[in-house]
């Protein structure tokens, strides 16, 4: 018997630190971390990017990830199963930022979680890409290579936006469109790459923007 609770939260309240776990109903560990429990730490983890898409093959709910951190959700929305409920799941995604990070969203646009699979980037003030997406001066965006983690990384501002691991460093083409294809869904019109050397003398690509180039 639950009393129509959908998720069960244990909390351990220390003087340096608190730790939480919480289960959904039929025992899935949904959380299990430390929590912040000062203001600069609480301002410490406020996220720069939020993604929420829908995850149909294991939660089958409406999940949230913050920045590139997408092998665990951050929050899950276990009453919302309808992928076609996107008004519901961005209202509620909403007011789970503003409760944990004072974060006031603004607005969402379409994007990418990963590769191939959609989601919606949250608009707010602390966000790198919300300059990107029309809300203030377009970013600088470069995409490189990096050869210790072997994956191509898309970055806005010198900031991590988007990376992708399944091309090796000589596909130079199919890194640029998919890096275009990523800069299209977050309204960045990019009309070619220019090459340039970065300070290590290692090739980087540089988003033309303008059409100038």
């Amino acid at each position: 018997m639950h009393d129509g609770y959908g998720v069960f939260v244990g909390l351990d309240v220390g003087k340096e630190g608190h730790h939480a776990v919480a289960l959904s109903r039929e025992g899935k560990r949904l959380h299990d971390a430390t929590l912040p429990n000062t203001v600069d730490q609480v301002d410490a983890e406020v996220p720069a990017r939020v993604s929420l898409a829908y995850e149909a093959e294991d939660a089958c709910c409406w999940l949230l990830f913050y920045d590139l951190e997408v092998d665990e959700p951050d929050a899950c929305a276990e009453h919302l199963a309808d992928p076609d409920d996107v008004d519901g799941a961005q209202a509620w995604a909403a007011e789970v930022l503003a409760e944990r990070h004072r974060i006031e969203v603004t607005g969402w646009t379409d994007g990418q979680l990963l590769p191939g699979r959609p989601a919606y980037l949250a608009v707010h003030a602390g966000d790198p890409t919300a300059a990107a997406a029309g809300t203030g001066p377009v970013g600088k965006w470069r995409l490189v290579h990096d050869p210790v983690d072997d994956a191509w990384l898309l970055l806005v501002d010198d900031k991590p936006h988007a990376d992708h691991d399944a091309l090796p460093a000589a596909s130079v083409d199919e890194a640029c469109q998919w890096a275009t294809t990523v800069l299209a869904d977050a309204g960045v019109v990019c009309h070619g790459w220019t090459t340039r050397a970065d300070g290590n003398a290692a090739l980087e690509y540089m988003a033309d923007l303008t059409g100038e180039c």
